[in-house]
């Protein structure tokens, strides 16, 4: 082989050598890209693996999800301005059957009886209870005194 030849051989190997590193280099770049868009624009089902939503679609799913959990979160507020208004209307109703000189303590089931049904007339259900036990207080006599 003649001097000349060896020079192509090892101009050509080193031709390739660089071209393949950038090669390589530039397919690391572009598969890092085609990830990219996998991501955002998704995947269709293959074989044994389903399709993967892109970007788009599932902010689509998010904001239906969102949309439905507001619903949620409006209506227990609903109920729990509903719930507040009847315990303000329970706590009024049994200021005035304690305090009004017609304590729950000495009046016994008559003033419960009362206390029920102005808690029905104030649209807060209840269920209907058995009769309340007396609720007098009873202080017990000392046997040492």
């Amino acid at each position: 082989m003649s001097g000349d030849s060896l020079i192509f051989v090892a101009s050509f190997l080193g031709t390739a050598a660089a071209m393949s590193g950038a090669l390589a280099v530039l397919w690391r770049r572009f598969r890092g890209l085609s990830h990219l868009m996998d991501d955002l624009l998704g995947e269709p089902p293959r074989r044994g693996r389903p399709a993967v939503p892109g970007v788009m679609e599932r902010l689509q799913i998010a904001e239906e999800e969102r949309a439905i959990l507001r619903e949620q979160v409006k209506g227990l507020t609903t109920e729990l301005t509903v719930m507040g208004r009847r315990v303000l209307v329970l706590l009024e109703l049994l200021r005035k059957h304690m305090f009004d000189g017609a304590a729950l303590l000495s009046t016994g089931q008559a003033n419960d009886d009362q206390l029920i049904e102005d808690l029905r007339a104030a649209g807060i259900p209840i269920r209907d209870l058995a009769p309340l036990p007396d609720t007098t207080l009873r202080i017990p006599e000392d046997p040492n005194v």
